[in-house]
């Protein structure tokens, strides 16, 4: 599954379908192993702010 920077769902593949779309030219790897941790990174940032909520 691929969301948006918010959250909204873009895509919904099986692998077969993922390697399909790379054939056809319709998405490529992107293979720099900063974008994982940087998403990984966003995540732990979110959950370490302190709640607003009280």
């Amino acid at each position: 599954m691929f969301v948006s920077r918010r959250g909204a769902r873009l895509c919904v593949a099986s692998s077969e379908q993922l390697a399909a779309m790379v054939r056809l030219g319709r998405l490529r790897l992107h293979r720099e192993e900063d974008a994982f941790y940087s998403a990984m990174q966003s995540v732990v940032d979110l959950l370490d702010r302190p709640s607003t909520a009280a």
